[in-house]
């Protein structure tokens, strides 16, 4: 069933079984996988096709979603403003579906800002690594601004 429907092919990311990683081989038994750190795991068919299987190739375009706590004394207006202009000004991040950051949640301590994007699916894990690198230097430059200003 799996060659005749082709759920995944060669090279797709996929999760199927409890398992993820890159599909290396696919026989008539066994469907082979890369896993993240390089270790081959064989799955028989039956379990394959039997269970839920997710496959993360299969479009071109991926969504990333980020959520970021952030104290109720900090600037937030200054880091929306200046996420949107970070995320606007990075060629990887797609113009549509458009971006979107704002306030997600209000608690006690803590405003949460939700960022969601766009960006080719190869894109996806440099993208979001970058995103949330650049985010801890950002929330503590401005949130010591503001705290100096008050």
């Amino acid at each position: 069933m799996l060659l005749v429907f082709r759920p995944f092919r060669l090279g797709n990311s996929i999760e199927v079984a409890g398992k993820s990683g890159t599909v290396k081989n696919l026989n008539l038994f066994m469907t082979e996988l890369a896993t993240g750190d390089n270790v081959q795991v064989f799955i028989p068919n039956g379990q394959v096709w039997g269970s839920a299987l997710t496959n993360f190739s299969a479009y071109p375009m991926r969504h990333i979603s980020v959520s970021i706590p952030v104290a109720l004394d900090k600037d937030v207006e200054t880091i929306l403003s200046t996420l949107h202009v970070h995320l606007e000004h990075d060629e990887r991040v797609l113009e549509t579906p458009p971006l979107s950051i704002g306030t997600l949640n209000l608690t006690e301590n803590v405003v949460e800002i939700s960022v969601q994007a766009w960006t080719k699916a190869d894109d996806l894990g440099a993208v979001r690594a970058d995103l949330v690198r650049s985010l801890l230097p950002l929330v503590q430059a401005l949130g010591n601004a503001a705290a100096a200003v008050a």
